[in-house]
């Protein structure tokens, strides 16, 4: 008889996605983004791409969390990463490539992008592939995966967003997990 040693998958990842939008239930216009998270780890990183209104538009950031050493990188494009951080946002030195890491920085610059590329593709309306930062919204047609956002501090109340939250909220770095 042959034994069978299965070995756990460690290139596996896992996912969780947030979006918040404006809610305008009284148009049939799209639901404009107000902010919004596509976070994926694979336990040696977490990597993400963000979506957040500054009242024009939105502004993409692409951001990086060594899970060994907390150390956090963000950056307006998935690549050329030169600035490294600690969970108080405090430079350090130490770390200029992703290869101080021990990574790949071509192979965390492409998924990264592919995060971006995969967000927009999945949630967003096809207006946001041709201009994200100014047309960024989920379609109309896709209202049921968004719910009312409820925040509980004692009492439930209705903020007038929506909210759509799938995956591992557990594998976002501690400065993303208020929302």
């Amino acid at each position: 008889m042959t034994k069978v040693i299965v070995e756990k998958d460690d290139s596996s990842t896992k996912p969780y996605v947030y979006i918040k939008t404006f809610n305008n239930e009284n148009s049939d216009e799209d639901y404009k983004i107000c902010n919004s998270i596509f976070t994926q780890t694979n336990g040696k990183y977490t990597l993400s791409f963000h979506l957040d209104n500054d009242g024009d538009g939105v502004i993409d950031t692409y951001c990086f969390c060594d899970i060994k050493t907390n150390v956090r990188g963000s950056n307006g494009s998935p690549w050329d990463f030169e600035e490294f951080t600690d969970e108080e946002g405090e430079l350090i030195d130490k770390y200029e490539l992703f290869e101080d890491f021990g990574y790949n920085s071509n192979e965390i610059s492409e998924t990264l992008y592919n995060i971006g590329l995969e967000f927009v593709k999945k949630y967003l309306n096809e207006a946001s592939e041709e201009n994200m930062l100014y047309k960024a919204a989920v379609p109309f047609e896709k209202r049921d995966i968004l719910k009312e956002e409820i925040k509980n501090d004692g009492v439930d109340y209705y903020t007038g967003n929506l909210v759509f939250e799938e995956g591992d909220k557990n594998i976002l770095p501690e400065e993303f997990n208020h929302l």
